[in-house]
């Protein structure tokens, strides 16, 4: 927060002279779009600076804040802002308790609570006494004063990639199932447009996908963030849906509908998933069928592959695989298995 102040202090707009420009000076725009980059305690943090940044971030931050990320102690949740505010601080002799989400003198630590006493070398206690927050508040706002230090004239395109509305609404759900050997998972994206003018998607559907910004895994992913976007899954949109745009600007002019093809088989071996997308009335559904891993095996484990081999034991999904590699359908192949023998376990609906 105090690099934030700093900024506000600032009077100098010259990047030549001074790189580190004012903040509040910047469009309302470009201030939203480098607060999407951060985290919830993180923004929350920024909102505290002044009021011209709260107008901005909103006031809703706290109150989501309260309630995220999920978790059995609400107080690990609020001691984020906390331990963002202790690190900007900069004071050594505090340290953030999360019970009671107050600070408190290094010199008070219980020792009961050090990693040296508690069993099992406990990860939720340091060496002085107190609870790790493990907030990521110091590297977040290194990343975003090394932007905002660059000049304007030196900014390049990929600096500054992203949506600060989206026009799509996105919801979602999980569900997990379990074959003999193996753990799959099932997620489900469906996006609607929230702008009227958007409903005609289907003309260029591939930037539809895009503007949902969605990602479904490190290599496989919908948005404007690469730069060459070699390798994923946007080119494989491009020249799939570049005919049928083609086709439908044709039945558009004779006021005729069309609505695109499925886009299926594509698949990610690095993650093990198969992505499915189809186009309804007015909705996109993004289906993503993928392997977590293999069940452990106690009897391989107390008496080694020999007696796997001897008693018949069905080989896990990456074994299967193993020659042929992961081949389109192959997921979704193993998932209706799963549930037309009713082995799914529980549907979480986010």
């Amino acid at each position: 927060m105090a690099f934030w102040k700093s900024l506000r202090r600032s009077s100098s707009l010259e990047p030549a002279s001074n790189s580190c420009f004012p903040l509040l000076q910047l469009p309302v725009e470009l201030v939203t779009l480098i607060a999407s980059f951060l985290t919830l305690d993180e923004k929350a943090s920024l909102a505290l600076t002044c009021h011209a940044l709260l107008s901005i971030l909103g006031k809703t931050v706290f109150s989501d804040l309260s309630s995220y990320p999920p978790t059995f102690k609400k107080a690990t949740a609020e001691s984020y802002l906390l331990r963002g505010l202790e690190r900007d601080r900069n004071d050594p002799s505090l340290y953030v308790c999360y019970r009671c989400r107050k600070f408190h003198h290094i010199q008070d630590a219980n020792p009961q609570l050090s990693r040296m006493t508690l069993k099992f070398n406990d990860p939720s206690a340091t060496d002085v006494g107190f609870p790790i927050c493990g907030s990521a508040y110091m590297e977040a706002i290194r990343g975003i004063q090394n932007m905002l230090s660059v000049s304007r004239k030196e900014i390049e395109p990929k600096s500054w990639t992203g949506s600060i509305v989206t026009p799509v609404h996105m919801g979602y759900h999980i569900e997990s199932g379990i074959s003999s050997q193996d753990l799959f998972s099932h997620r489900r994206f469906v996006l609607q447009p929230q702008n009227a003018r958007y409903d005609t998607y289907w003309m260029i559907p591939h930037q539809y996908l895009l503007s949902a910004n969605l990602e479904i895994c490190p290599h496989v992913y919908f948005g404007w963030d690469s730069v060459t976007r070699e390798g994923t899954i946007c080119d494989a949109l491009d020249e799939f849906y570049a005919q049928q745009h083609e086709d439908h600007q044709l039945a558009l002019s004779t006021g005729q509908t069309c609505q695109p093809e499925p886009f299926t088989g594509y698949v990610c071996e690095k993650c093990m998933l198969e992505v499915d997308i189809r186009f309804r009335t007015f909705e996109v559904w993004i289906t993503v069928w993928q392997w977590v891993g293999a069940l452990k095996s106690e009897e391989k484990e107390k008496w080694g592959t020999k007696l796997k081999k001897r008693m018949g034991r069905e080989a896990c999904f990456q074994e299967k695989i193993k020659k042929t590699g992961l081949q389109p359908g192959d997921l979704k192949c193993m998932w209706e298995n799963i549930r037309n023998k009713d082995k799914g376990s529980g549907f979480v609906d986010l």
